[in-house]
């Protein structure tokens, strides 16, 4: 499920970033918190089994991330294009530069999280494989619940207009 979840969100990101449109927005928005919620929820799980440095590692990585995250204007704002007439993103000028860096920060936060949850036979702990019995046995509890998350958080940032689609 983390695998799958992964490989959507580098669909979504590739399009939205790609065509730097506003139509893949919600896309690249929804898989991309989703994967933050893993990343924090790997941090939670190190926590209560005692793996201190490892969540150290995860939350050194927040305050850069939400540094890159306002700086670059995520989710930001967008403007019609003059000559495609499409949803563009407004940037400031070091915008391209920044997001790399925050596209290395949050894909090594997937590398540690995946990591992490391959330490100890994961798929009857932590990410909660099976959780509808033995129909699923590969469906993780934590991935499901973390894509829903990021479905909330996209849906209450459109509705608050914190995350213009104008």
């Amino acid at each position: 499920s983390l695998g799958a979840l992964q490989i959507v969100t580098w669909i979504g990101s590739s399009l939205y970033h790609l065509k730097r449109e506003a139509q893949w927005f919600n896309l690249d928005n929804v898989f991309a918190t989703s994967l933050l919620f893993v990343t924090l929820w790997s941090a939670v799980c190190a926590a209560l089994a005692g793996r201190w440095a490892f969540t150290a590692l995860v939350l050194s990585g927040l305050g850069p991330a939400g540094f890159f995250i306002v700086y670059c204007g995520d989710p930001g704002a967008f403007a019609r294009d003059d000559v495609s007439g499409l949803l563009v993103r407004r940037s400031p000028r070091i915008y391209d530069l920044y997001h790399t860096i925050w596209h290395l920060l949050s894909g090594f936060g997937c590398f540690l999280s995946a990591w992490y949850f391959s330490l100890d036979d994961p798929a009857n702990t932590e990410l909660g494989a099976g959780f509808l019995g033995g129909a699923t046995p590969h469906v993780s509890t934590a991935a499901l619940a973390c894509l829903a998350g990021g479905v909330a958080l996209n849906l209450l940032g459109n509705a608050a207009a914190v995350m213009p689609l104008d």
